[in-house]
């Protein structure tokens, strides 16, 4: 019996043994499942022969923006060696990033930053998903690891992050984001067997996200190696990625060539068109789209003022009482001075000869579009300049609506300057086409005056007829 008892609880002791094992081994598997699933370090295949890193700046912009010359800075900060967080293990870490200036000694020390500088002939990538408008400019930093003088072998792991502000942007004018996102780099470091060492494997993991690599999650590996030189397309460059927006809203409050983003002008050619008369223009302004743009970046209302263009030193006259510009004979609910558009939004105004709509304020990269609806004896046409250069023409059907299509608002001068001719395979007849409702009514009432005269003349004749006829029937008296 005591045989059985101690025999059952020898069972009952291994069963929980095996359990304990069991449970272990899961909770282990489920600690491994993340690490397997995020990826493995990249391995250098030549013995001795190190693996580098670099950080890829993406600055994202709207279309028709100039690339900025701005410096952006990554910081390097020791977070273990060999696992351990202990200030002596840390000590044993390397600096990494740029060399010191100032530092005179061989080698000199490093900074633990690292800055790329953007120019207008850095290389770019468009981004056209979804219509945004948006275009992406990449720039990598050197190799991370090169010329690092390693003293022990073991993982090394630093953390990189973004330093924020280190564009001046000019106030009301342009505005800058600095990433959040957050990377560990991991570095293993071998003996090469000839008595130096050597980067055998590196890592990089995701800490914290932006809009960077957007299919990944955080916990993820990336890979870090530097990309292509030759190869323009983003995805050569290192995953390590922090990216930035750079927009730049067009300045400028007084009404001045100088100051126009976008104009859009009317001019009246041949011998029979009319200076004075108004033409109708449907123009509507949209700004880049809104999960593009931080909440306090820009407006959504914009000012246009229709001015006549001057040969004068300030080559514009502001319209402030002319009821036509906005199609409403009513003077008192004229505009003061400007007319007011919402993004999106089509806005209907008139144009004569001489006078054009322009637009102070629009952020770069917000689109536009003028449709003219001219009358019927006028032929239309449109020549584009965009960003300050004369770009090709269209013309149109005669008395038929003529669109610029969907263009994008440039830093320099956007002009949709059209054109009416009048139709002079028409005979003249001296009459203009804005006389003719009058000329219609006095004809007709000349036709039916005439109308009335030939009905009093048959009706006179008729009576004297019938007299001539009774004096005739009368016998005569002898």
């Amino acid at each position: 019996m005591k045989t059985k008892i101690k025999t059952r609880k020898n069972k009952i002791s291994m069963l929980k043994l095996i359990t304990s094992i069991a449970l272990a081994m899961i909770l282990c598997l489920g600690t491994a499942m993340p690490a397997i699933a995020a990826g493995n370090p990249i391995i250098s295949t030549e013995p001795g022969s190190s693996v580098d890193a670099a950080i890829t700046k993406k600055l994202v912009m709207p279309v028709g923006t100039t690339v900025p010359e701005a410096t952006f800075t990554f910081n390097f900060s020791k977070v273990s060696y060999d696992f351990s967080t202990e200030p002596g293990e840390l000590a044993k870490m390397p600096d990494l990033g740029d060399e010191d200036e100032n530092d005179k000694s061989e080698p000199p020390a490093r900074t633990n930053t690292l800055s790329v500088t953007y120019s207008d002939t850095s290389k770019g990538d468009w981004i056209t998903e979804n219509g945004t408008g948006f275009i992406s400019v990449y720039l990598e930093t050197g190799r991370i690891f090169e010329n690092i003088e390693w003293t022990f072998p073991g993982v090394y792991e630093y953390e990189v992050t973004e330093q924020p502000d280190t564009y001046t942007a000019t106030p009301d004018e342009e505005w800058m984001s600095y990433s959040g996102a957050s990377y560990r780099l991991v570095a293993y470091v071998e003996n090469d067997g000839d008595g130096g060492l050597y980067v055998k494997a590196i890592s990089a993991i995701i800490e914290e996200k932006d809009e960077s690599n957007q299919n990944s999650n955080v916990g993820d590996k990336v890979d870090p190696t530097p990309g292509d030189p030759g190869d323009n397309s983003h995805n050569a460059y290192s995953r390590v990625i922090f990216t930035n927006k750079y927009l730049v809203q067009n300045g400028g409050t007084d009404v001045t060539p100088e100051n126009t983003t976008l104009a859009v002008g009317k001019t009246v050619v041949g011998g029979l068109g009319s200076p004075l008369d108004y033409f109708k223009f449907d123009i509507t302004v949209t700004t880049p789209v809104a999960e593009a743009i931080p909440e306090n970046y820009g407006q959504t209302t914009f000012k246009a003022y229709v001015v006549n263009d001057t040969t004068n030193p300030t080559g514009f006259i502001k319209v402030t009482s002319d009821a036509n510009v906005t199609g409403d004979r009513d003077d008192e609910k004229t505009p003061l001075g400007f007319i007011e558009f919402t993004s999106g939004e089509v806005e209907t105004v008139y144009l004569k000869h001489g006078q054009k709509i322009v637009f102070l304020d629009l952020p770069v990269g917000s689109r536009f579009e003028a449709q003219e609806s001219p009358p019927g004896l006028y032929l239309p046409s449109y020549v584009l300049t965009l960003n300050g250069s004369s770009g090709s023409g269209q013309g149109g059907q005669l008395g038929a609506p003529l669109s610029t299509g969907s263009r994008y608002v440039n830093k320099g001068l956007d002009l949709a300057a059209f054109t009416n001719t009048f139709d002079t395979s028409i005979t003249p007849t001296g009459i203009s086409m804005n006389d003719l409702p009058y000329m219609i009514i006095i004809g007709l009432a000349l036709a039916f005056f005439a109308a009335f005269v030939i009905i009093m003349y048959r009706k006179s004749a008729k009576r004297a007829a019938e007299r001539e006829n009774q004096q005739l029937q009368i016998p005569a008296q002898f």
